[in-house]
């Protein structure tokens, strides 16, 4: 996942299965300035297709 901090900086967190990187709560800094905003994709994972409908809900929601 991608954000932006409210210092305009671009961070990003992970999930890799079993647990979110670098930390549950913190967030890598990439650095630099977000001067411009893009509309991205949403990429469903292929696990998401054997998942039950409430495992997805509940994966969204993290």
């Amino acid at each position: 996942m991608f954000v932006t901090g409210t210092d305009g900086a671009l961070y990003h967190k992970c999930w890799n299965g079993s647990s979110w990187g670098p930390s549950l709560t913190g967030y890598e800094g990439l650095g630099g300035v977000i001067t411009a905003f893009r509309q991205a994709s949403r990429r469903v994972p292929r696990a998401w297709v054997a998942m039950a409908p409430s495992a997805q809900a509940a994966a969204a929601a993290v």
